[in-house]
């Protein structure tokens, strides 16, 4: 063989330099996005997971909708709505009948009953236990405003209002948690997720109805078209090193709270039904109406009939 054709043949054979170098190049970014993802962004599998709160989020300025002239109908039904609103609050923050109650003992139990709902219906191989450090159950509720009252199919009365709640100190909740990733071995590690939600505004059409059948009083309510809600997150991802305030992760939380709330209230026929607090025999219906909505937001199924 020639001289001439095995340096050609060297050649075909070794890359280039040039090509060398992009395929060298891209194996050490390659190598840079795991090292920083393993050692930085995710927790080992075997060290205990640190919960630590999320940075509060800064509210939205939504304006309330203009306030219309409230008739009788309608103070009425917004006396209802605040009775009933404060009967949950009151329900959800009692504390076990031997322990002292008190404001910071209020809070405490709301935290814990909530803590135990979510950690009830979450999915172990993928979501490490959920820890809430702070849930704030608001204060105020929705304004009704034009009240329009009509005889309903199965009995009754029916009654379409509209709702407006701009709350100033609004229901909040700050959970921590980690999910956990198995891929490419069981347990390779775990993300680190820190997350506030708060309500900034609520705003819609409401159809009530209480049905007048014997036993548990309860109450169906649903919406057309699907309410307008407003939600203000922070979070916080990652251990050594952390992301504040993905975007895509409070589109994900969004949508999903959105998904439940038009699941329930846009249903054909009867909507969402649950007891009215201290109304219904055995398990209460705050219990109820709370348990639901961990079923739904993490995914299981509802205990309460719709």
């Amino acid at each position: 063989m020639s001289a001439l054709s095995w340096s050609t043949t060297t050649m075909s054979i070794i890359p280039s330099s040039f090509t060398l170098g992009i395929l060298l190049g891209q194996a050490s970014i390659l190598s840079l996005i795991y090292l920083f993802v393993r050692y930085l962004l995710l927790a080992p599998s075997e060290a205990p997971v640190s919960h630590s709160a999320a940075p509060k989020p800064r509210l939205r300025n939504v304006s309330p909708l203009a306030e219309k002239p409230t008739g009788e109908q309608a103070e009425w039904l917004n006396a209802m709505t605040r009775q009933i609103v404060d009967a949950y609050r009151a329900s959800l923050s009692t504390p076990p009948p031997d322990v002292l109650p008190s404001p910071a003992q209020a809070a405490d139990t709301v935290r814990a009953k909530v803590e135990k709902w979510v950690n009830e219906h979450r999915s172990p191989d993928t979501m490490d236990e959920i820890v809430v450090h702070e849930c704030d159950l608001g204060a105020g509720a929705p304004n009704v405003q034009d009240v329009r009252l009509s005889p309903h199919v199965k009995g009754g009365l029916r009654a379409e209002f509209d709702i407006d709640y701009t709350p100033t100190s609004p229901p909040s909740v700050s959970i921590s948690t980690a999910l956990l990733l198995n891929v490419p071995v069981q347990r390779f590690g775990s993300l680190p997720v820190s997350l506030n939600v708060a309500l900034s505004h609520v705003s819609g059409t409401l159809i009530f109805h209480i049905p007048p059948d014997a036993g548990p009083v309860t109450m169906h309510l649903s919406s057309t078209p699907p309410l307008q809600l407003s939600l203000s997150l922070s979070s916080l991802v990652g251990s050594r090193a952390k992301l504040a305030d993905l975007p895509k992760l409070h589109e994900l939380v969004e949508s999903r709270v959105r998904m439940v709330i038009e699941d329930r209230l846009g249903k054909q026929g009867e909507g969402w039904e649950f007891v009215l607090p201290g109304l219904g025999p055995g398990i209460g219906g705050v219990e109820a109406l709370a348990r639901t909505l961990g079923e739904e937001v993490l995914g299981g199924e509802s205990v309460v009939s719709s």
